[in-house]
């Protein structure tokens, strides 16, 4: 399946090669933000750009809709969040904002552990590793940033794009990750920081990337009104 947000409020799921399978809008916000990880496959968390409260939202599959059920106020970005992930294994969420900061918090708690700078403009996109030792940073600064949540501090900065870098995703097996950027480009990375591929192909902003669980290949969706499914095979 390939989930896409979109600027007038709605999720559209589908799947690969075949017609939409389910369009629900959720709740009454105004932007959907991003989804951003699924829980068990019945639970998403999500955040509202209006008031940036973080939401639970239950999808029980018996349920008649999805609804909405408020479970934290997370408080402490001086601005706007951006973009969020979640790490179950480690119980942790991490974001970023128009304040230039990451921030990790403690998922049982509410409470924040880690407010991480480095980062000159604002923190478009946020990813965590699937064994919730690291994650990655994209901000308007056109950088990446990687940061040790085991000691919590920046260990890479990389650059390459050429404009702002708007969504990242870490491989299954946390052996590369991929970046888009407004610079209509999508790289990827090695985990030592070292750019192995440029895909160029977009004509118009890249907004964001998955890779899938194989690893094989990665999903990108431009403001050129295309998703580009790129072979990382050769």
């Amino acid at each position: 399946l390939i989930v896409s947000g979109s600027d007038d409020g709605r999720i559209i799921v589908r799947r690969v090669f075949r017609k939409i399978l389910n369009f629900q809008r959720v709740g009454n916000l105004r932007h959907v933000l991003e989804v951003f990880k699924f829980l068990n496959f019945k639970e998403v968390v999500g955040v509202a750009r209006v008031n940036k409260k973080f939401y639970e939202a239950s999808f029980h599959p018996e349920a008649p809709k999805p609804h909405l059920i408020e479970t934290k106020v997370l408080e402490g970005h001086s601005s706007g969040v951006l973009s969020v992930a979640v790490s179950p294994k480690k119980r942790i969420l991490v974001s970023g904002s128009w304040d230039s900061t990451v921030r990790v918090w403690s998922l049982a708690t509410g409470e924040e552990i880690k407010e991480l700078q480095g980062h000159r403009c604002a923190v478009y996109s946020v990813a965590i590793s699937s064994r919730g030792e690291f994650l990655v940073s994209g901000s308007y600064d056109n950088t990446l940033r990687v940061w040790s949540l085991a000691y919590r501090k920046e260990t890479l900065v990389l650059e390459g794009h050429k404009d702002t870098v708007s969504s990242v995703a870490i491989s299954t097996k946390d052996l590369f990750f991929v970046s888009g950027s407004y610079d209509c480009t999508v790289r990827v990375w090695s985990i030592t920081g070292k750019e192995l591929r440029v895909l160029k192909g977009h004509t118009g902003y890249v907004r964001s990337v998955a890779i899938p669980k194989s690893d094989s290949y990665v999903v990108s969706g431009s403001s050129d009104s295309t998703v580009r499914v790129w072979s990382l095979a050769s």
